[in-house]
């Protein structure tokens, strides 16, 4: 019969057959939309019993390749490798002519809300600053919590805002707070492009990591407290020795890297740094240390000496000074110690897991499990310290590191004491 159509009505025969295709061509991929739709539904319904945290991780997780392919200057740079690249740029005294200014730290245009709206991520930026020290694990912590899914991706780990790009706000009259924002508004928008999107995220956490905002302790502190004084602070601790040899090791691989010429011996560099310490008044002769140690006159010689601009490795060790001019800036901005967490770089090293899950507890984040992909620590020197040299250097942090000791409390006693 069929074939009888066929012969007798070609035409027509070809229209009802191509008819009865459409139909089920149609009607299997309504099917396969409907099995779709199902998937797809219970895809959402899964999403909807996530946890706001578990699905920024899964987020996190799908972009993560992303955000790598845009680069990031630091990434490729290991903790004992070069980690500025104007390192030694930097290094030049401050003219006596602004002293004056600097000294200034008067909070000017206070009437701005000590806490700007708390769903602005720019506005409230940065939650926290990783101060230093210098060489002690910065870098290491820092890709640590770069990890972390709340904690936004910088284009730069150095903002160095506080010091570098402060000008405008340090007057003569004081600190402009105002005129600090808008210019630490201007650097996070350059650090990330992406603030636009981020006003009405209350859960993202920024944390700049500047390591000479530790060391500059007489300026950098008033400057943090008048302009964001929302932020906590992290400090990490190591050996001073270690510490300054680490820091020369670096400055010895960029000088062959630049051949520059500029390479002399550790012994040498820290004798120039020590005959800094006593020029300027740090290291006394005259005033006995128990008299002279959180004076005025102190500070005044600290002043002195990180205005040389010079490398100073062994001041950047002097981590009680430091911290006394800290904490003493957060007494007198009432800003509670609970917001500056100190954490001990030998520690680090061996219980990282435990740091970790303590430092994302100081900044307010929920808890994630450290991936274990990446080596820091790692640095390979092309000669160890003379043993000599150590001995002369442990006599010289010795009372230093008993003031900070007791400073900090008894868990630091003896951390760095010669076995």
């Amino acid at each position: 019969h069929i074939t009888q159509m066929w012969q007798q009505q070609p035409k027509r025969f070809g229209v009802v057959f191509l008819l009865l295709l459409l139909l089920y061509l149609y009607a299997k991929l309504d099917s396969k939309n409907k099995s779709n739709n199902g998937s797809l539904e219970a895809k959402n319904a899964e999403t909807k019993t996530k946890t706001e945290f578990e699905k920024r991780v899964d987020d996190f997780a799908d972009d993560k390749a992303v955000t790598e392919e845009q680069g990031n200057e630091d990434e490729e740079v290991g903790e004992e490798e070069i980690d500025d690249a104007d390192f030694f740029n930097r290094a030049q005294a401050i003219p006596e002519e602004d002293w004056a200014r600097l000294d200034n730290l008067t909070c000017v245009e206070g009437e701005l809300d000590d806490y700007p709206e708390e769903g602005n991520t720019l506005l409230r930026s940065p939650v926290a600053l990783l101060v230093g020290a210098m060489k002690a694990g910065t870098t290491a912590l820092n890709k640590y919590l770069r990890q972390h899914p709340y904690v936004v991706r910088l284009k730069r780990k150095e903002l160095h805002f506080y010091d570098f790009h402060f000008d405008r706000a340090a007057t003569s009259d004081g600190i402009l707070r105002r005129e600090g924002r808008k210019k630490l508004q201007k650097v996070m928008r350059y650090a990330n492009p992406d603030f636009s999107k981020m006003t009405d995220d209350t859960h993202l956490v920024v944390v700049d990591d500047s390591p000479r905002y530790l060391f500059w302790s007489d300026i950098i502190p008033g400057r943090v407290l008048c302009v964001t004084p929302w932020v906590k602070i992290l400090a990490i601790l190591r050996n001073p020795i270690d510490r300054a040899y680490s820091q020369f090791n670096m400055k010895d691989v960029a000088s062959r890297r630049k051949n520059d010429g500029s390479i002399v011996d550790f012994e040498r560099w820290i004798q120039k740094d020590m005959d800094d310490l006593r020029a300027t008044g740090v290291i006394q002769s005259k005033i006995p240390r128990t008299r002279f140690a959180g004076s005025p006159e102190e500070m005044e010689a600290w002043k002195r000496y990180t205005r040389l601009g010079t490398h100073a490795p062994l001041g950047r060790g002097l981590y009680v000074i430091q911290l006394r001019h800290w904490f003493s800036a957060f007494e007198q901005h009432g800003k509670s110690k609970d917001d500056f967490e100190i954490i001990l770089s030998e520690r680090m090293r061996h219980e990282k897991d435990e740091v970790y899950r303590e430092t994302l507890h100081f900044l307010g984040l929920p808890q994630l499990r450290l991936r274990d992909d990446e080596e820091f620590f790692k640095a390979t020197y092309s000669e160890p310290m003379k043993n000599e040299t150590r001995r002369t250097l442990e006599t010289f942090f010795a009372s230093y590191n008993k003031e900070l000791y007791d400073f900090l409390g008894d868990e630091w006693q003896g951390v760095w004491d010669p076995l």
